[in-house]
């Protein structure tokens, strides 16, 4: 299974394009953020993240479960790296999971020493360079969170009397 045939919730789903690559967001849940990267990711991303953040998650009630498939990523500008970092201090508090796809063992373990080195608490993140762990464990937050909001909406094959 690709991370981009994934159901989108709700129809909210956002691409940023740019010569050299895209990144692709979308709701697979209220509180719950996929991202797709492909190509070589410049800084402007980060406005991007951050603008959809603040239209889908902003006053949504709940935690953040945050999926990033940046397998298909070749690179990224020093002003990408450093916005993420911003960007990931400014929404831990809030967020439950964040499950980082990566195409490289190196690069799992930089994020984990740049994580360890920064502070940033490890409680909710994990980085995989293992697609089916990613899926599972995207299947596993999904299980937990969507029926939830399902039977707020009347969906899910509960009647009422």
């Amino acid at each position: 299974m690709e991370t981009g045939a994934l159901p989108i919730w709700n129809g909210a789903n956002f691409t940023h394009e740019t010569e050299r690559g895209d990144l692709r967001m979308w709701l697979v849940a209220p509180t719950t953020l996929m991202m797709l990267y492909h190509g070589y990711s410049e800084a402007g991303c980060i406005d991007f993240i951050e603008d959809v953040r603040m239209r889908t998650l902003e006053t949504t009630p709940g935690t953040l479960q945050i999926f990033a498939d940046t397998e298909q990523q070749t690179g990224f500008a020093p002003g990408f790296r450093s916005g993420m970092v911003r960007w990931n201090k400014r929404i831990v508090a809030r967020t439950d999971t964040y499950c980082l796809l990566v195409k490289s063992r190196w690069v799992a373990m930089g994020i984990a020493l740049v994580r360890a080195t920064l502070g940033m608490p490890a409680r909710h993140a994990e980085v995989t360079t293992s697609r089916e762990v990613f899926h599972s464990r995207l299947e596993a937050t999904l299980r937990r969170v969507r029926p939830r909001y399902e039977l707020i909406r009347g969906e899910g094959g509960v009647r009422s009397p």
